[in-house]
């Protein structure tokens, strides 16, 4: 970012505005949650790529209404990652969960007999470390995947690179966001229940 130009004002909680580089802003500030701020946002613009973990919706193979509301969720608010690449193991579970998204997108689903070949990965099967490899071409990928592999592979990447996070879950129709820069996990949000607009 840099400023170009405008007005200022000064008020009784803040006096002065300026342009700094990170570290040099972090060492002007007095309050622990304006630094807790600040740290975020520095690691968030490193994000070279973003890898959407989905558990298959509710009620799969056959949809209930719980289910149908959660593909609909998906399919709503999933586009605001801009994802560039949709995979998943070649199952009605998964298919059905990533259709109506794929249908907004204008993608195709990769399909594969299991997700590192649909992801066109080399790792052995069981390798969670698959995931650097999609997260290694940058973007965003959405990877529909059962809930032993979510868990496995947030384990591991966040223990491999030591990355703190609470008891990691996968409920179905919940997605994990994976953050990236240069191939190593930095950070992840689970949404756990995601709610159609309007709803």
């Amino acid at each position: 970012m840099s400023g170009r130009g405008g007005g200022f004002t000064p008020t009784a909680e803040v006096d002065q505005a300026l342009w700094l580089p990170v570290p040099e802003a972090r060492t002007m500030l007095t309050h622990q949650r304006d630094i807790t701020v600040l740290d975020a946002l520095a690691k968030a613009t490193t994000v070279d790529a973003v890898l959407l973990l989905v558990r298959h919706a509710s009620g799969a193979p056959a949809l209930d209404g719980p289910g149908h509301r959660q593909v609909r969720a998906l399919r709503h608010l999933l586009p605001g990652f801009a994802p560039g690449r949709l995979l998943c193991v070649p199952d009605e579970w998964r298919r059905d969960t990533l259709t109506p998204l794929a249908a907004r997108l204008r993608l195709p689903v990769g399909y594969g007999r299991d997700l590192h070949e649909a992801g066109g990965c080399h790792r052995r099967a069981g390798d969670p470390h698959w995931v650097r490899d999609l997260a290694a071409e940058g973007g965003t990928t959405v990877v529909a995947a059962p809930g032993s592999v979510i868990r496995n592979v947030i384990t591991t990447l966040a223990r491999d690179d030591h990355v703190k996070l609470p008891r990691v879950r996968a409920k179905k129709g919940s997605v994990w966001a994976l953050f990236f820069n240069r191939a190593r996990l930095t950070g992840a949000d689970y949404y756990a229940r995601l709610v159609e607009p309007g709803h």
